[in-house]
Order: structure tokens, then sequence, then C-alpha cells
């Protein structure tokens, strides 16, 4: 199932059960080395100064905040850990809204939200709840260091939970703000009949349906190159030329 990256009471209206938070997707590349290209050794990345012009070991280093041009201040690893607050031992949701109100450009990353000991029942309850009303819970809560917005909402077969972007991180819109009133009733009926005639086509979303197949290619472009490798190491076997005594006297 995974590590939990939080586990508590979860609570709303005066009612609370056990719960954890696990994270529900995550990125997943291949991992490359860099190597020197004439020997194939692993090289390392040295952090060096440029003032003094010589490499530094890490127990040397320090924070800096860039204020003005080549002007910084340092902050303390004890000053930052000190912003964060601790993970709460209680989520509490106080605030709900129309799940549809919330534009998904604001998710950043999700996360399954799973019912703890004896909490089957009452998480039960508040996943029928959120899936009847289409209301989605919002509260500010630290995770990994960082505070965050964080949405409940229903899923599929549990409750989902969602960290959202600030408001302040969002690029701005303007320039891809339109309105129908650009097109015509005509090109807007046209458009319609196109989009519904291909959803009869597609079927509906099946994440099946599209496979990563760019990690399937380079997948293969591995497998192959390691294949290759295995055969031109092989070394053939060599007959001697010479019978053991046991086949001469056969």
């Amino acid at each position: 199932m995974g590590t939990p990256v939080w586990k508590g009471e979860l609570a709303y209206a005066g009612r609370s059960f056990a719960a954890k938070i696990l994270t529900g997707a995550r990125s997943e590349n291949i991992s490359f080395n860099q190597l020197h290209r004439s020997d194939l050794s692993r090289v390392k990345q040295v952090l060096f100064c440029q003032a003094e012009a010589k490499a530094v070991p890490r127990d040397e280093l320090v924070k800096g905040y860039e204020y003005a041009k080549d002007q910084f201040i340092v902050l303390q690893e004890d000053e930052l850990k000190g912003l964060a607050p601790d993970a709460p031992a209680v989520i509490d949701l106080k605030e709900f809204f129309p799940l549809d109100q919330v534009d998904p450009l604001y998710f950043e990353s999700s996360y399954y939200v799973v019912p703890g000991a004896d909490g089957e029942p009452a998480y039960a309850a508040l996943f029928g709840a959120l899936r009847r009303t289409a209301l989605a819970g919002l509260v500010i809560v630290c995770l990994y260091s960082r505070e965050r917005p964080l949405l409940f909402r229903a899923g599929k077969t549990g409750i989902i939970a969602h960290a959202l972007y600030y408001s302040h991180e969002l690029r701005s819109l303007d320039q891809f703000r339109t309105g129908e009133e650009a097109a015509s009733e005509f090109e807007l009926v046209a458009a319609k009949r196109a989009l519904k005639g291909l959803e009869g086509v597609t079927g509906g979303f099946d994440p099946l349906r599209y496979p990563d197949l760019q990690r399937l290619r380079t997948d293969a472009l591995i497998e192959a190159k390691v294949r290759s490798k295995a055969a031109g190491q092989a070394k053939p076997v060599k007959s001697s030329g010479k019978r053991s005594k046991s086949a001469a006297k056969a």
C-alpha cells in the first residue's frame, strides 16, 4: 500500500475517524548516470567556489537568498525549519464548496485517503456524503515540510485528496481567455456536433488506452543494448583437441 505521508484523525462537523494519506501518483522516469566517455567510469559533481577558485565540501555550504544583484542574506537551517509547522494530528475539514468551482489547473499532486483502524464506517459515510452532494472540503495542511491547501473529494471508490497550487503560483490567464461570442452560432453548433461524434468513437476515458510509449521505446532500446553487450562479452568455448583418458579408452 505504501508509506503514509500523513496519519491521524480526519474530522468534520464534530465527527472524526482514523485515517491515512498515501501518495496517489508519481512521475516515473528512467534515470541515467553521467559517465566519462573514454572509460565509462562514473563522474561526480564538484562544488566550486567562484571567489576562491577551489572546490568546497558540503559542510561549508549555507543557504542564501539573492535580494539584489550579487547581494545575499544567509538563512540558517533552524530558521527555515521553524517556518514550517508540524504535520497536524487532526485534519479538521471546516470549509466545503461545490467541487466544480475548482479549476483542475490548481491540482498539484494527488493522494489516496484511506481509513485507519475501525474507521471504515465513518470513512464510508463521508465518502458517500461527498459523492452525493458533489462537495469538496478544503484545509491548509503541512506535508513534506510545505504548507499547501489540501482538497478532499469523492473519487470512484474512495476519498481523494489533492494538494493545490496557491493562486500566485498560477501563470497569468489573460492571454488564454476568450468568449463564445468570438464564434458564430453556426460555428458553435458545428463544433458541438463534431465533439459529440468523436465522443461516440472513443467510448469514454480509459487510461490503459494511453500507455507511456516513450518509456516503452526507451526500455526496448536499453534492453537491446544490454543484450548486445552481453553477447559481445560472452566468450566461445574453444575445443582443446584432446580427449579425456576415459574417452580415449572407450
